[in-house]
């Protein structure tokens, strides 16, 4: 049986997800879709849908993509614009297909670096001098984010709620300017690492716009510092959004809170009793 009619016998009636859903109903649109992305990927090309609310989109392009990787191999991209419809991906659509499906396969979500919770930065800030925070509010979001630390395995801000201040979260965040790789001590725990290692044995890579771009800006300069392994297969939902995203992402723009924290980490006067930065601490000969 072929990727085309594969497809469309799972989401047909008395097939795995009828079974396994309750109340559940086949849109002739899904079908159409589902069809036209499985051919897709068995002749290659490009291929655009436009599906309106209650198509059920996701498993149109879910099914055949499933299978097109776990028979070839070859792992399937996948770039949303929002996180919540992330969330539905990795929490909601892929459990179920996991457990209705015939195949087995994995799935695994990468956010942007920023996102992931650095432990040598969190320990070095832990054991830095006072003075480090401005405010009381600032020195309890670390506190919540150092007890947090010890018991979470992804390690993303998105876990953290309510989310800590942008000026704390940016002292503790994995930075690509300041991380030792595998020189670290915190390699092999590491929350971005964990992640891009999940990501590199998928079938299924779930990603946003911003990170699907950075990648292929990156992979345009210096191809060995992708963000994601090697792919042939991108399916881009909410696709009108990826001009704008592009355009933002692209570009280049400035803030005074951005001028403001550059300033601080050279600088800063106001950080306790005695001024804090870069251009304040003793350099060896």
């Amino acid at each position: 049986m072929d990727l085309i009619s594969k497809a469309l016998s799972i989401l047909s009636p008395g097939g795995p997800i009828s079974r396994k859903l309750e109340g559940y109903e086949v849109r002739p649109q899904q079908m159409g879709m589902a069809r036209a992305v499985a051919e897709a990927f068995e002749g290659g090309g490009a291929l655009v849908v436009e599906a309106g609310t209650g198509v059920g989109k996701s498993f149109a392009y879910l099914v055949p993509a499933i299978l097109f990787s776990t028979e070839t191999g070859e792992p399937v991209v996948i770039s949303t614009n929002t996180i919540n419809l992330q969330e539905q991906l990795i929490d909601k659509d892929i459990p179920f297909l996991r457990e209705a499906l015939p195949v087995d396969f994995t799935a695994a979500l990468l956010k942007g670096r920023a996102n992931y919770l650095c432990l040598r930065r969190l320990e070095r800030l832990a054991k830095s001098e006072k003075g480090e925070f401005e405010t009381v509010e600032e020195v309890q979001d670390f506190i919540r984010i150092r007890e947090w630390a010890r018991r979470t395995a992804e390690g993303t801000i998105s876990e953290l709620c309510p989310q800590p201040s942008e000026s704390v979260w940016s002292k503790v965040c994995s930075q690509s300017e300041t991380c030792l790789g595998g020189e670290c001590k915190f390699r092999e725990g590491c929350f971005y690492y964990r992640a891009r290692e999940l990501v590199s044995q998928a079938n299924l890579i779930i990603v946003n716009h911003h990170l699907l771009l950075s990648d292929m800006v990156i992979r345009s300069v210096a191809p060995s510092g992708a963000l994601l392994p090697d792919y042939r297969h991108l399916i881009i939902d909410e696709a009108h959004n990826l001009e704008a995203v592009a355009t933002e992402h692209i570009g280049r723009s400035v803030s005074n809170w951005r001028v403001k924290r550059l300033l601080d980490e050279l600088y800063n006067p106001r950080a306790g009793d005695e001024p804090k930065g870069f251009l304040v601490k003793e350099i060896p000969a």
